[in-house]
């Protein structure tokens, strides 16, 4: 058959034997069937095309069932007779063969690409559908296959699909989320919410309404700078503040402030802190809790004088509360320096300028008590009185401030003094207060305070509870309880 070779196909650069396809068993039976007679050969040669078609699919056909070099069982080999036929004739077949190789090869390779063009045809929507279609022919097998999709329970995401909406599907439970994913994903919610409220929390109180308070006490400040600068002529005040009925005999620096707000009893300010902010009294103790100044609402609320208490002729014991935050030192929060002996030397002084007059004030002592009586065995300090029915009686509530205070200031008083009494919050136990006593500046007295004789009490008393929290023994557990007449 000769060692021609068939190079010319589409299919890649590897060549294809042609003789290696044919089978030689084969090739013998088709040469016993045409040789019978030159006429039947003249006859295969006229009808060309019908036998090259023909002899080609039975040669494939054998080829591939039966093994190289055997003979197909179902064509025994001929009488060695029938091999007249002539090599030009077996040749002739054999380039046959070549060119429907060739023809096929090439119509193959244009239809794959063709295929591979054309957009995939719909599935079939129903089993009827199916058996009713036609046997699949040669093109159809030759079709790539469709990817296989396996259906995982989610919902397919584009690559191209929003960063956020990504996002939103790993948070939020979705269609087809297990019962283990749905759990996971709520957790998740409640943890992430948990942390927004809770973020959203602390930047308010430590950021937020802090902030607020400072610009709140910076505008009243810089109301009471201007005040104090101001014109002292009460007709100009008054042209100015039509509808304000001023009490009489008010100082006239305080007129922009109590045209602000009526309840303004006077500026108190301690030299060496920041404490210097307005002072107001309302119909009660709890108004000014948590309304500022500005009569708006705020945890800091305003320090306030007591409501009992007489701004226009002073008591006994003048009393003013104000807040201590723990995260801030706004209002009365720098009053917890005064724990330390260092915070006493730092500011001994308190100015008070009330609506009438000027006052100064020499601190006297520092002490801790309680805010109720659960803290101290049911008794509660009562350092909040107004005025007592004499000075003997004031005499022995000095003596009790003695017993608690935390050092000596040096600073000595007597029983016809009166007193200015700052109250606070503390945290050192529960309901704890933080309370600071001055005595006035006596007439023709020089407010110079010599620092250097204070010194630490030895063994102060204090509530009940602060000695449980402290874990220590309380040697006050029998002390006499004072209350004042």
């Amino acid at each position: 058959m000769g060692d021609k070779k068939v190079s010319n196909n589409k299919r890649g650069d590897e060549e294809v034997n042609i003789d290696s396809i044919i089978d030689k068993a084969e090739l013998e039976r088709l040469r016993q069937k045409y040789a019978a007679d030159d006429s039947e050969t003249a006859g295969i040669e006229n009808s060309y095309p019908a036998a090259k078609e023909n002899a080609a699919d039975e040669l494939l056909s054998a080829s591939a069932e039966a093994p190289d070099d055997e003979p197909s069982p179902s064509h025994p080999p001929q009488p060695q007779e029938s091999q007249a036929h002539s090599d030009d004739n077996i040749e002739q077949l054999t380039s046959s063969f070549r060119v429907i190789y060739e023809d096929s090869m090439t119509k193959l390779d244009d239809f794959t690409t063709a295929k591979a063009e054309e957009p995939a045809a719909p599935a079939q929507t129903s089993c009827e559908e199916a058996e009713n279609d036609s046997p699949p022919d040669k093109e159809t097998l030759l079709t790539p296959l469709p990817e296989i999709v396996t259906d995982t329970g989610e919902e397919s995401v584009s690559p191209r699909a929003n960063t956020f909406q990504r996002l939103l599907k790993k948070v939020f439970p979705s269609k087809g989320d297990g019962v283990g994913e749905s759990i996971r994903k709520i957790v998740l919610l409640i943890a992430i919410v948990t942390m927004l409220v809770c973020g959203g929390y602390l930047l308010n109180l430590y950021v937020i309404t802090p902030y607020i308070g400072k610009l709140e006490a910076k505008k009243a400040s810089e109301l009471w700078i201007k005040s104090n600068n101001g014109n002292d002529d009460w007709s100009v005040i008054k042209a100015k503040y039509p509808d304000v009925v001023f009490p009489e005999g008010m100082l006239p620096k305080h007129a922009d402030l109590y045209a602000t707000n009526s309840d303004f009893v006077g500026w108190l300010q301690i030299p060496g802190t920041d404490i210097s902010l307005p002072i107001v009294q309302g119909e009660n103790n709890d108004i000014y809790l948590e309304t500022s100044f500005y009569k708006e609402k705020s945890i800091h609320g305003c320090c306030f004088m007591d409501s009992s208490n007489n701004i226009n002729k002073l008591d006994r014991n003048t009393i003013i509360h104000g807040h201590n935050m723990s995260h801030d030192d706004l209002m009365f929060g720098q009053l917890e320096t005064y724990k330390k002996i260092s915070g006493f030397k730092a500011a001994p002084l308190i100015q008070f300028d009330t609506l009438y007059r000027d006052t100064k004030w020499k601190i006297y002592a520092v002490f801790l008590t309680n805010g109720d009586g659960s803290a101290d065995n049911g008794y509660l300090f009562p350092y909040l009185f107004r005025n007592v029915s004499s000075d003997q009686v004031f005499k022995t509530y000095i003596d009790q401030i003695d017993k608690r205070k935390i050092y000596s200031t040096g600073v000595d008083i007597l029983p016809t003094d009166q007193i200015l009494t700052l109250s606070t919050c503390t945290y050192e136990f529960n309901n704890a207060r933080l309370v600071v006593v001055a005595r006035l500046l006596r007439d023709g007295e020089s407010e110079e305070i010599d620092v250097s004789k204070a010194q630490a009490s030895e063994d102060p008393l204090y509530p009940h509870y602060w000695y449980v929290a402290t874990k220590q023994k309380n040697p006050y557990k029998n002390k006499e309880l004072w209350y004042p007449s």
